[in-house]
């Protein structure tokens, strides 16, 4: 078995750093697919943690509801993994392939939503979670609903992202329609190489 690594390869004098990296096939079949892992566990999270929150909020057994509250925190604990590895392995395949970080706007839209989910995970719902599971069975400040609620959009934005990564819409940035008239970015891709 050889050893391949990254190669930065020219991409022509206006590329940033006059280079862009380029992974051999294996390895680069190897980060999408890393890719698929992170990201399908992180929406298989977010669809848990909705369906938890759900049962929760609904539950009339005074047991069953504080088991969804602890479980949904237990959950917690994997979601940062699954989100980082995610978007460390969307930026790595970005850059290391022909579609770039910044020349297509399916790619833009994607992070953002990324980066959004997380923002609204880390500082709402994972304070809004524990504050309910602390304060379970007293006066708790944090409707069960927000959990739901919060749960309910991530799983939305994830699904997005899902169908932006399929469809690939809306073409290039300003910034890749400048690098295709100028010839030093990425052929464009017919749909069959998608």
């Amino acid at each position: 078995m050889s050893t391949q690594t990254a190669v930065p390869v020219p991409t022509g004098a206006a590329a940033p750093g006059g280079v862009r990296l380029r992974l051999p096939g294996r390895t680069r079949t190897a980060l999408r697919a890393l890719h698929i892992v992170f990201s399908g566990g992180w929406l298989g999270l977010a669809i848990a943690m909705l369906t938890l929150g759900l049962s929760a909020a609904l539950a009339t057994d005074a047991v069953f509801a504080p088991a969804c509250y602890t479980m949904m925190d237990r959950f917690g604990i994997a979601i940062p993994i699954f989100a980082i590895g995610s978007v460390l392995t969307g930026v790595g395949l970005s850059l290391a392939t022909r579609w770039g970080l910044v020349r297509y706007w399916w790619i833009l839209v994607k992070t953002v939503l990324a980066i959004a989910t997380i923002v609204t995970a880390v500082g709402l719902a994972g304070a809004w979670r524990q504050q309910v599971v602390d304060q379970y069975g007293q006066v708790v400040d944090v409707p069960a609903w927000l959990l739901v609620g919060s749960s309910g959009l991530h799983v939305v934005m994830l699904g997005v992202a899902t169908v932006i990564s399929v469809g690939k819409p809306w073409g290039r940035t300003r910034r890749g329609q400048s690098r295709a008239r100028r010839g030093t970015g990425p052929k464009p891709l017919d749909r069959k190489s998608r």
